[in-house]
């Protein structure tokens, strides 16, 4: 999700409500069946490259994977949304 004008915090908040309403679909047919999602926050610095961007955004989706799945996590931060 690319977000113009937008600062880190509205991204993470954005990036956040996504992950909660994810997290709580259900399926009628499967009431068991459970879906998360993880998410890489990263913002353009300036004479940054989009190619920069997307790498910065794809390194944080895979930390916030490594601790754990189903959080976000803003790139150059060590800071992470708890989930359920």
């Amino acid at each position: 999700i690319c977000l113009i004008n937008a600062s880190a915090e509205m991204a993470l908040e954005i990036a956040e409500r996504i992950r909660l309403r994810i997290s709580q679909l259900r399926f009628s047919e499967h009431d068991m069946l459970r879906c998360s999602a993880s998410f890489g926050v990263a913002t353009l610095a300036p004479g940054e490259t989009l190619a920069q961007l997307l790498k910065k955004s794809d390194e944080a989706l895979y930390e916030a994977k490594r601790r754990g799945r189903n959080r976000v996590q803003v790139a150059d931060c060590s800071c992470l949304v708890a989930t359920a």
